[in-house]
């Protein structure tokens, strides 16, 4: 039998429901027979009766409102379709929905039928369907129908007579916008909380079927099922707000509260009102008490949607700080607004601009005009902006900070003063204008006419920036002044910390005096730059330059393009650039290109150039510096404790190091190295390619040099004036074409030049021209002191003039060169075949005066004739040679014959009226050589005579008769002494008298201290 189960409400009272009914046992059903047909068992019929109160809950939701406009209560009607769900408790598969009748809708009493369950224990919940809670939605404006109410009671033995336990609620927000166009536009809201209150998540979000303000009166009735059950609000949790109307002028309205601790509690109505009247300017309290009007960083004005940020130009009060917080992320993409702080007389609107983490896009001009005040936390992403700066154009003022402020994905593009974060920052009283703190810009594009900066376009007065950074993009500049974070520094007493330009290119498209640097482009004299970083070990910081126009020049670098200021480390942490140098320029017209400065007069220590500058053509490039000076006005041109490493190329002035270096100051070079590679033409070094006074100490190269042209060495390709104290150069010298005048140190000096305990230990080759040295290739003017120096390299060359240590001293005509060498020695060898060679200067010839003494040799002199052990010709008559040793093993002449000069131990060809005075030979050196009678060796200096020389086979040689006379002219070798029985060190030390405080005597040979 089929009892068909009839439930009537008719009261509700203390949230329980009584069933009242007669009930009758649900029969089992009967076994039959296989094949026998069976009728179900029919239950009859049943009526089950309650009553309910009005609930603050209920299926059908009929809101009442007071004076306000603020919902105050429900009346509860069941609505059509609800049903209740019995459960067998035991199995939860087992159930029957019990259904309102059509004719109970709207009524708070209400008829419910459905199919008895079997079982002994029941589950019961009064079900709407299916229903998020993070999403739902209202037909319209305070229409409930919607609405779910559910409630459920678990594990009954009688369901006819239950009270249930959970209960749902519902949220009731009341929501008072700017006018009723604003509120008839409101197709959504979201709710976004910090704390978990919707369900167990933090948002919710209802969207409006119809849009419109029923009432016209400007107020939206929104209503939101809760689940069962009570869910506690702590105190202080915060909620933002967005009134989504995307087809209106604003698209969103946007406010934001802070929650005191209440709770969403079962069965009730829960009201929330929110006045967001002002939403259109900002998203916080407008009215009463905690009202906020920007006075205070607690009664800040909130920002949560571009109209809000679009009204901060109308909201700061000229003349005094007003207070802004971002609540939200806000897009400006087709909202119309002005810059803040945009005014023809004051510029006076003083800003706390609390980013609080939340990002602003799509910015179509700067967000400041002039910048004043305090901005912090924000980022500004996806800008594309006509103005100097995306921040803003100016900063002004006084102590005015930017701190943890970003930029990324962006495009500026105008015209003088432009930057990616600020154009340019000026006030003109040397007081601090602006601090910026843990900035970035990041993939932006920035490009101007002059004077344009990845981070600051051109900060015009005192900054202090730390910790700030350009990553990404490009910046670029049509003229004068640019750099990956500054285009120009002002001439105040500003300072760059820990800052970094990473992943960027630098377009230094200015063709007429342009400075461009990886980091700033000019840096002016006050300006203090610490341990900052261009480019990185993995990805160099590219920067392009064009060919000069108009005899101008390109002044670009790694690090800065010009430097008058001051850049070093911070505590521990060097300044870097990691740069690659490229150049349009075909013509080899002035650049100065350096590593790290193209153009530099001021103090740069503790700095590395990591550096590729290949296939590079013009003159003055450098892999540190370019060009180098000082001179009236100027203060310093000093740079300490630095290194260059990479590839440098060039024509003429190119150096390792520094390119070109001048200045009547004396430019100091001290504690510095170079290594890698240098290819050029002329005046060409290691370490620097030219210089015209400089002093230069305990600085080293590591480069091979490779040249085409004439006046190259190893460390320095020509110098004309200045000392050189302690440096060293161990990279190869190859002539590559014509030039000469090659040293593994210098190639040639000139002017008043001393170099003090220097070194070159790289080897010399060339098959190009003569004058080829392992340290100086020729000295053809001035006053020229060499003392305590050596080399160690070997020198190849088949053409004259070759030494292991200097090839030439002749001066040029209408110079003069007045040269002393001293406490020096070689241990290279000379290898192919020509002439005038000697194991320590090829030739002195043409000189005012020169002097050598305290000096030996011991490498093979190999070549065709004219060889010395030490000297290979002196023709000069004012040339004294004292107190020296030629301790080569051998000296070999390969052309012995009467039209060939001569050969000696010591010297090859002598003037006769020079002075050898006190000199020893190798007592074991094998010479082959030509020369002339006995009568040849009677000039008073020249001794030596009664000591025998033996040719390579070991036989004593004796003087050869000429047949016909001696064609050339001095022929005079000169074979010193001998002291049998010695090592040099003792030979030293003792007979020649030699310092113990110069020189190491432990060893056979002896050793500079």
């Amino acid at each position: 039998m089929k009892k068909i189960v009839k439930i009537s409400f008719a009261a509700f009272a203390a949230a329980s429901l009584f069933f009242a009914c007669s009930k009758a046992e649900v029969a089992p059903l009967e076994s039959a027979a296989s094949g026998e047909q069976v009728d179900p068992v029919v239950p009859e019929v049943m009526t089950i009766s309650a009553t309910l109160e009005d609930l603050t809950t209920r299926v059908g939701f009929l809101p009442v409102y007071d004076a306000d406009g603020k919902t105050t209560r429900l009346t509860t009607t069941w609505s059509e379709g609800d049903k209740i769900r019995v459960y067998n408790h035991a199995d939860r598969t087992q159930y029957e929905d019990f259904t309102l009748l059509p004719e109970c809708a709207g009524q708070q009493s209400g008829t419910f039928t459905g199919t008895a369950v079997a079982g002994s224990s029941f589950d019961l919940e009064i079900v709407n369907g299916d229903i998020s809670y993070a999403t739902q939605t209202q037909p319209a404006d305070g229409v409930t129908t919607d609405l779910k109410y559910l409630a459920s009671i678990s594990d009954v033995a009688d369901y006819t007579h239950v009270s249930f336990e959970e209960f749902s609620s519902v949220l009731a927000i009341t929501c008072k916008l700017p006018s009723t166009e604003a509120a008839a536009g409101v197709k959504s809201i979201d709710f976004t909380a910090s704390e978990d209150i919707f369900n167990s998540g933090k948002s919710l979000t209802i969207t409006l079927t119809e849009t419109g303000d029923a009432d016209g009166d400007g107020i939206l009735h929104l209503f939101a099922t809760l689940p069962k059950g009570t869910t506690n609000v702590p105190a202080g949790t915060e909620l933002m707000v967005r009134f989504n109307a995307p087809e209106t002028e604003h698209t969103v309205y946007s406010r934001f509260l802070t929650l005191g601790a209440t709770t969403f509690a079962a069965e009730k109505v829960n009201t929330l009102n929110i006045n967001a009247e002002q939403s259109d300017q900002h998203a916080g309290i407008s009215k009463g008490e905690g009202a906020c009007d920007g006075s205070t960083a607690a009664k800040a004005y909130l920002i949560a949607d571009g109209y809000q940020l679009a009204a901060v130009y109308d909201l700061a009060t000229p003349g005094a700080t007003t207070y802004f917080k971002m609540m939200d992320d806000v897009d400006m993409d087709g909202i119309s607004y002005t810059p803040i702080n945009t005014s023809i007389e004051g510029y006076n609107q003083v800003v706390d601009f609390n980013g609080n983490n939340k990002t602003i896009s799509k910015l179509s001009k700067c967000l400041f005009y002039v910048f004043k005040g305090s901005i912090y936390d924000l980022t500004l992403d996806q800008a594309s902006v006509t103005d100097r700066g995306i921040l803003a154009e100016y900063c002004q003022g006084m102590e005015h900070t930017i701190t943890n402020v970003t930029i990324s994905n962006s495009t500026v593009n105008a015209g003088e003063n432009v930057g990616g974060m600020i154009g340019r920052v000026n006030n003109g009283f040397g007081i601090a204008v602006v601090t910026l703190t843990n900035c970035t810009v990041s993939n932006t594009n920035v490009t101007g006419t002059k004077t344009v900066g990845g981070v600051i376009g051109f900060p015009d007065d005192l900054v202090v920036v730390d910790g700030c950074r350009f990553t990404g993009g490009t910046v670029t500049c049509s003229g004068q002044y640019v750099g990956g974070f500054a285009g120009s520094t002002g001439n105040y007493a500003s300072t760059f910390t820990d800052c970094q330009v990473e992943n960027t290119t630098i377009n230094v498209n200015g063709t007429e005096d342009a400075r461009g640097g990886g980091f700033v482009g000019l840096l002016q004299d006050n300006v203090t730059i610490s341990g900052c970083t261009v480019g990185t070990a993995s990805a160099k910081v590219a920067i392009n330059t064009k060919q000069p126009t108009n005899s101008k020049v390109i002044n670009a670098g790694g690090f800065v393009g010009v430097c008058y200021g001051k850049i070093t480390k911070n505590g521990d942490v060097r300044s870097k650039a990691y740069a690659k140098i490229t150049s349009n320029n075909t013509l080899g017209t002035p650049l100065k290109l350096g590593g790290f400065v193209g153009y530099h007069s001021g103090t740069i220590e503790y700095c590395d150039a990591i550096m590729d500058m290949s296939s590079l053509k013009g003159q003055h490039i450098g892999g540190f510096a370019g060009y180098i000076t000082t001179g009236a006005g100027i203060k310093y041109g000093k740079i300490e404790y630095c290194t260059a490493e990479g590839t440098v190329t060039g024509n003429n002035f190119t150096g390792g190091f520094i390119g070109y270096i001048e200045g009547s100051a004396n430019p100091i070079i001290s504690n510095c190295t170079a290594s890698g590679s240098v290819t050029a033409q002329s005046a060409v070094g290691g370490f620097v390619g030219e210089v015209i006074t400089g002093r230069f100490s305990n600085d080293a190269t590591a480069m091979t040099v490779s040249c085409s042209g004439s006046n190259n060495g190893g460390f320095a390709g020509r110098i004309s004036g200045g000392t050189m104290t302690g440096c060293s150069a161990s990279g190869s010298v190859t002539s590559t074409s014509t030039g000469t005048t090659f040293g593994g140190f210098v190639g040639l000096i000139m002017d008043s030049t001393t170099l003090d305990k220097c070194s070159a230990s790289g080897n010399v080759t060339s098959n190009a021209k003569s004058t080829f040295a392992g340290f100086m290739g020729n000295a053809n003017n001035g006053t020229v002191l060499i003392k305590r120096c050596f080399a160690s390299g070997n020198v190849t060359s088949n053409q004259s003039l070759a030494s292991p240590f200097i090839a030439n001293i002749s001066q040029d005509t209408g110079k003069s060169v007045d040269i002393t060498i001293e406490n020096c020695y070689a241990t290279g060898s000379i290898v192919n075949s020509n002439q005038v060679r000697g194991g320590l200067i090829a030739a002195i010839q043409n000189v005012a005066s020169a002097k050598v003494s305290n000096c030996y040799a011991t490498g093979t002199v190999t070549g065709s004739f004219r060889l010395g052990g030490l000297i290979g010709n002196v023709a000069n008559a004012n040339t004294t040679v004292e107190n020296c040793a030629a301790w080569n093993s051998s000296v070999p002449a390969t052309s012995i014959g009467s039209a060939n000069w001569s050969s000696g131990a010591i010297v090859g060809t002598a003037h006769p009226n020079c002075h050898l005075t006190n000199n020893y030979r190798n007592p074991d050196m094998s010479l082959s050589a030509y020369w002339v009678p006995a009568a040849g060796y009677s000039q008073p200096d020249v001794d030596g005579t009664t000591h025998p020389l033996t040719d390579s086979t070991g036989a004593e040689m004796t003087d050869t008769a000429l047949a016909s006379g001696q064609p050339h002219y001095p022929i005079y070798p000169y074979h010193g002494k001998v002291e049998a029985g010695k090592t040099l060190s003792q030979l030293a030390s003792t007979t020649l008298g030699w310092s113990s405080d110069v020189w190491d005597f432990t060893g056979d040979l002896p050793t500079l201290k």
